[in-house]
């Protein structure tokens, strides 16, 4: 099986350990890490569009954008935070206990063979949403509450 892993965003304090952990598997040609992506000039979306699992392997997930932004790109979503507001386990995602990578691996291979789970999981991902707020409208509510504040 040929893949690659990407792994994005800023450094929380683990990078150096997971680059010797890399380094130590023989596995640097398979893993890419791009830092931090900001929005604006596109390079996370490029990065949603050519994925096809996304995994989020965090003990807690603060806002969850990263949550809402797969869904938003029909990825399926494997996910280690207790996280029921937007992701069910076995309806809009695959949850795995955090630091469970015999499960994680187990997961993603699943994820990978099974094309009806991925359909299945991404179409309930994105009726969960469907009722949520637009952008604009959270552009909106938030304006107005730094009027009031202001």
């Amino acid at each position: 099986m040929n893949f690659k892993v990407v792994i994005a965003g800023k450094d929380d304090g683990f990078l150096s350990n997971l680059k010797e952990l890399i380094k130590i598997l023989n596995i640097e040609n398979d893993v890419i890490f791009t830092g931090y992506l900001p929005k604006m000039n596109n390079a996370l979306w490029e990065l949603y569009k050519d994925t096809d699992i996304l995994v989020s392997p965090s003990y807690f997930e603060s806002f969850g954008y990263v949550f809402i932004e797969g869904i938003t790109f029909k990825i399926p979503i494997i996910f280690s935070s207790q996280n029921d507001i937007i992701l069910e386990d076995g309806k809009s995602g695959i949850y795995t206990p955090y630091s469970d990578y015999k499960t994680l691996a187990k997961n993603i291979l699943q994820s990978i063979n099974n094309r009806n789970i991925v359909k299945y999981l991404t179409t309930n991902a994105s009726n969960s949403i469907k009722d949520f707020p637009d952008w604009n409208s959270v552009l909106k509510k938030y304006y107005k509450i730094y009027r009031k504040l202001k």
